[in-house]
């Protein structure tokens, strides 16, 4: 009995011992399982974000210089042509041919949504590519969580939504390529090396705005690996022969596509410490504080000064951390700006879209791998992210309700001058007469000096709100905003023919004067400019005549010409 009753209770410990071993080998997989599922859901979740832009007509910017010139484009001759007058506003040719896969492919499906598609499974094959790089730095967990970061972030939404913004996307896309091939054995292969190369080329002609990041891997070679100068120069020389002419040729250096493009202009932005700090911070605002995205940022700000202060803490404390990957951050980001403002960037001016932010977004990304403890619950976080994400879907159903919302955001004086703009546009004059009021009664100046479009349109719009202004407010409104507009006389016309029709002051407005410019777009798609022309039409007065030849030099021409004489008003 005792020897039976032995056996039968040392059958049982194994029995449970195995139980216990099973029990836990479940709770291993089912924890696996929770977590992979939860990745899974949170993902599907944020793609409701791009509902509303898939049912309503595209939102973009740029369509008519970077999408539209495609249109004409049926071979490779008649896109170097285009290139060459100006057609083509920069030389990316991975961009454009990207552009025109998607335009045939509309053509052939009939559905104008194939462009969002695209950018969509470019998100996808980014946020795989984030995952790898994160994955080689942080582990599997962490890498898996900023990866999902990266695909939830409002910031990404307002990137991946614009079909213009393909380039930014390529470029970061390819980048990570190039990103990955090298740190999967420091260009050891040649294989690797190989695609480390060619994709990096790729995200230059994409958009140069990720050319210099190959100066991170030779800073990893020599700082991480301690690799030889010798070896680092071989491996290195590579990257220098694809951006030389990688960057000559996509970053207008001579000046020569700018110059040929209506309305455009070549302005050198000077360089202004405040300026700058305020368009790298925001840079870090999109990322960090993920709630408020205007279309404009706002120059009047505390955030700048908060950035000035908590970014050396935090950079200091990461720094403690891990040292390693806070050099890489910063330097990552450093190069960005960089090449951000060497050159002609609308960023200087603050304009700052997410589009700019792709690389130094992901340079927060690896601060937040440094920065967080991870725990199971934190995947779980990310769906706070979601709510925002879709509600910035949810207003592209128009360009009217996107831009009044997104305007508003940050309402001062650049905000408000596009909400008219938006207005007029649209034929929204409820929105035009409410913000023009503001826009008048803060004195707000015209933002905006290298684009002529803007203050003209402004103009215009002024002008023919006679229930709101009078005749002396209107003249005052021009001299006194528009010291330096050169169409001043022109608008100054168009008032006078709407308040007193052909006068004698109406046609010596239309007069050359000295240095004066009006360009095509203020002559075609502004009510001033389509007032005069029709009444200049049929007109045979000599002043009408002369205005008339003009308008038609640039309509052909399709580049800002001068006036030569002047006209000096009282």
């Amino acid at each position: 009995m005792g020897t039976g009753s032995t056996i039968a209770r040392n059958n049982m410990l194994d029995i449970n011992f195995l139980l216990n071993k099973v029990n836990k080998v479940k709770k291993v997989v089912n924890n696996q399982w929770i977590k992979e599922k939860s990745v899974f859901v949170i993902a599907l979740l944020s793609l409701f974000s791009y509902l509303v832009p898939f049912t309503s007509a595209p939102i973009m910017v740029d369509k008519n210089i970077i999408i539209e010139p495609l249109e004409k484009i049926h071979s490779v001759a008649d896109y170097i042509e285009a290139f060459k007058v100006g057609a083509i506003y920069d030389f990316q040719p991975v961009r454009d041919l990207s552009h025109k896969v998607d335009l045939v492919l509309v053509d052939a499906i009939g559905w104008r949504q194939i462009p969002l598609v695209h950018n969509l499974i470019i998100l996808l094959i980014t946020t795989l590519l984030v995952y790898r790089i994160m994955r080689v730095y942080f582990g599997k967990d962490v890498g898996t969580f900023l990866a999902l970061l990266y695909f939830v972030h409002p910031a990404t939404l307002n990137v991946y939504v614009e079909f213009t913004a393909r380039k930014h996307i390529l470029s970061f896309m390819f980048f990570l390529f190039s990103y990955h091939y090298f740190l999967k054995n420091y260009l050891a292969s040649k294989r690797d090396r190989f695609f480390s190369y060619m994709t990096y080329f790729l995200s230059i002609l994409s958009h140069p705005i990720n050319s210099l990041g190959f100066v991170l891997f030779v800073a990893i070679l020599r700082i991480e690996r301690k690799d030889r100068l010798w070896e680092i120069f071989k491996k290195s020389i590579p990257y220098a022969i694809v951006f030389i002419p990688g960057v000559l040729l996509s970053i207008d250096q001579l000046g020569a596509v700018h110059r040929q493009n209506t309305g455009t202009s070549n302005v050198i932005y000077l360089f202004i410490p405040e300026n700058i700090l305020t368009g790298i911070s925001y840079h870090y605002r999109n990322y960090f504080v993920p709630f408020f995205y205007p279309r404009f940022y706002a120059r009047e700000s505390f955030f700048p000064i908060v950035f000035s202060i908590l970014a050396p803490i935090g950079y200091l404390y990461a720094y403690r951390r891990n040292k390693k990957i806070t050099q890489i951050s910063l330097l990552l980001a450093f190069l960005v700006f960089v090449t951000l403002y060497g050159h002609r960037s609308n960023v200087l001016a603050t304009q700052f879209h997410t589009t700019y932010g792709l690389t130094s977004f992901f340079s927060f990304l690896l601060l937040t791998g440094i920065f967080i403890n991870y725990k199971k619950w934190f995947n779980a976080l990310l769906i706070l992210l979601i709510p925002i994400s879709i509600f910035y879907g949810s207003i592209r159903t128009d360009n009217v309700r996107y831009m009044d919302i997104t305007e508003r955001i940050e309402s001062e004086c650049k905000g408000t001058q596009g909400l008219i703009l938006h207005g007029l546009k649209f034929n929204n004059m409820e929105m035009v007469r409410e913000h023009s009021k503001f826009w008048q009664n803060n004195s707000c100046n015209v933002i905006g000096k290298g684009v002529s479009s803007k203050y003209v349109v402004i103009n215009s719009m002024l002008i023919h709100m006679s229930d709101d202004f009078s005749r002396i407010e209107k003249e005052k409104m021009f001299k006194r905003k528009f010291v330096n507009f050169e169409d001043q006389n022109i608008l100054l016309a168009s008032l006078e023919l709407q308040e007193n029709n052909k006068t004698n002051l109406f046609y010596s407005l239309l007069e050359p004067y000295k240095d004066g410019v009006i360009n095509s777009y203020f002559l075609s798609q502004t009510y001033a400019g389509r007032m005069i022309m029709d009444t200049c039409k049929d007109d045979e007065r000599k002043e009408c005549r002369e205005f008339m030849a003009y308008v038609d030099r640039v309509s052909k021409l399709s580049v800002l010409l001068k006036w030569n004489k002047s006209i000096k008003i009282d």
